[in-house]
């Protein structure tokens, strides 16, 4: 999900050749103020509950406080580590510890 336009979402997964990797893209995504409603779409379509779920991102206010606030689980890519988050929330500060946490869950 990104606020980004769907032509500059394709370039960007070709360039970084993760293109066909996510099942589904959700450009143009007006978050924050939509970001709730996606989640609950996803959730519903998928069939997972919100406790299952997982938001990854690098924007509190785009992605995580939302997923904070309907139970799911939440990752915050914070290189400064200063963000205080809810305890259902972990911060990393690189990739490299967000694939750590990643295959934890």
């Amino acid at each position: 999900m990104t606020n980004s336009q769907a032509d500059d979402v394709e370039r960007l997964l070709l360039t970084l050749k993760l293109h066909g990797v996510f099942p589904e893209v959700i450009s143009s995504a007006k978050k924050p103020q939509n970001t709730s409603k996606h989640f609950q779409e996803l959730l519903s379509r998928y069939h997972v509950k919100a406790e299952e779920a997982v938001s990854i991102g690098d924007n509190y206010l785009n992605e995580i406080a939302p997923a904070e606030q309907m139970n799911m689980q939440a990752i915050l890519i914070d290189p400064a580590g200063k963000a205080e988050v809810r305890e259902n929330t972990k911060v990393v500060s690189t990739l490299s510890e967000l694939f750590e946490e990643i295959k934890a869950l």
